[in-house]
């Protein structure tokens, strides 16, 4: 749906200017006198402009190289002003509602009403020192509610997408959440069935091999062979309920794997590969929850802060430690100054004895070591 609705933008913008265009084409061949011979400088910055329109709305651009994708953004405002400014046709300033409407996506909402102020007040000065006229004020107040209207509609919509995929990553967080609070409380179950039977059954089955033992030798003929018998079996019955004790206690991993792919499953703009150990066992619940954590905190800087296409996750077990390596495609904008999420990430890794490394070089590098508890 996000994609059509991209697609569906820049359909709409190519048919808005392909309009634009078109209609000054026709005016400037139909123009006499001084504004014949600039058809086509208009033509030139037109095209310059609608070739800046795509390479400021890139994705791929503006994700490896968002300077140069700014710039290209600001040119193309130049480009607009200098075509109003040589060619004097009043519908021109759809193009700079077109170029407000990206504004929200390079600047902060307080710099898109600054943006909104100095466009209106280019095209006044434009009105008056290059088109001569005389009631500018007006016809730039008027234009720019237009302006201002493209400018909220495109703030709104970045809200609302923002705020979509807030309730996104809520929702997997709650999935796995609960996922992971299901596997604890099996966890939970298989630990109190096994101790109940250790406890009370392996309790009760050792006193009576116990006693079985001693009749053994307080009976003799017949009889005596009827209570080996019972012995042997009390025996064989004790082992076995031992074996499923240990059993149950070995079993008691967490299905983490699960509760993971809820985590990064469909996280918008963002590929996510995941490389985990088959091998894998983790059956300490606050282990889980601390990688699990971990992801999630990483995701949400990848998004925030990386301009990130691509993320990988992989997770291993070297003897007893468990070892967790983060890195994404972004760039890292110079030195990395750990946050709440981050420190709080550390925090969580540090209580389990672990450690957490950040390598930033080109790329942000998480590293972490968990050593896994003796059972």
């Amino acid at each position: 749906m996000e994609h059509r609705t991209h697609d569906f933008h820049n359909w709409a913008a190519i048919l808005t200017w392909l309009v634009v265009f078109v209609l000054s084409i026709m005016i400037l061949r139909n123009a006499s006198g001084a504004y014949e011979g600039i058809l086509l400088e208009a033509i030139t910055l037109q095209i310059a402009y609608l070739a800046l329109l795509f390479l400021s709305v890139n994705s791929v651009l503006t994700a490896a190289r968002p300077k140069t994708a700014k710039a290209m953004f600001l040119l193309m405002l130049a480009v607009v002003l200098l075509l109003a400014w040589r060619t004097p046709i009043e519908f021109f300033f759809i193009y700079t509602i077109m170029w407000m409407t990206i504004v929200p996506y390079y600047f902060s909402r307080q710099a898109g009403f600054v943006w909104l102020i100095l466009v209106c007040a280019a095209w006044y000065v434009i009105k008056i020192v290059s088109w001569g006229e005389n009631n500018a004020f007006f016809e730039v107040l008027l234009v720019g509610t237009f302006h201002l209207f493209g400018l909220l509609s495109s703030m709104a919509t970045m809200s609302s997408a923002e705020a979509n995929e807030k309730a996104q990553a809520l929702n997997r967080e709650l999935m796995a959440t609960q996922h992971l609070l299901t596997e604890a409380s099996k966890q939970n179950e298989r630990t109190r069935i096994a101790r109940d039977l250790h406890d009370l059954l392996g309790h009760h089955l050792t006193a009576l091999t116990i006693n079985l033992q001693v009749a053994s030798r307080m009976t003799d003929g017949e009889a005596k062979d009827k209570v080996d018998q019972c012995h042997s079996l009390s025996k064989l019955l004790l082992s076995d309920v031992r074996d499923a004790v240990t059993t149950l206690r070995e079993e008691s991993s967490v299905n983490f794997t699960e509760t993971l792919k809820l985590i990064v499953d469909n996280v918008p703009n963002l590929k996510i590969h995941l490389d985990i150990d088959p091998e894998l066992n983790i059956s300490d619940v606050n282990i889980a929850e601390a990688l699990l954590r971990c992801v999630q905190e990483a995701i949400t800087n990848t998004l925030r802060h990386s301009n990130a296409a691509a993320s990988w996750i992989r997770i291993w077990q070297e003897g007893r430690e468990l070892n967790m390596q983060i890195h994404d495609d972004g760039r890292v904008g110079g030195e990395v100054k750990p946050g709440n999420g981050l420190q709080g990430m550390r925090e969580r890794i540090e209580r389990l004895n672990g450690r957490l490394i950040i390598e930033a070089l080109k790329r942000m590098q998480i590293n972490v070591q968990i050593p896994i508890p003796s059972p």
